[in-house]
């Protein structure tokens, strides 16, 4: 079976866009698609799934750090 990986980066996108949980969408994709944990990491990296918006981790302290923009 053929998967086009931007079909599955689309799907994963729209259904992180939906706020469902990333281990929901990782079971959705090896279930329906049959595709192993390698591809969907590497689909969740290009997408940002699991990911929090403004927040870091600084290396070496493991302390988060959050990005906050600055007005003036």
């Amino acid at each position: 079976m053929y998967i086009n990986l931007k079909d599955v980066e689309r799907l994963a996108r729209s259904m992180h866009a939906q706020r469902l949980d990333p281990a929901y969408i990782r079971h959705y994709l090896q279930e329906t698609y049959q595709v192993d944990d390698k591809l969907i990491d590497t689909v969740f990296e290009t997408v940002g799934v699991g990911k929090k918006k403004g927040v870091s981790i600084v290396e070496g302290t493991g302390k988060p750090t959050v990005r906050r923009r600055e007005f003036t």
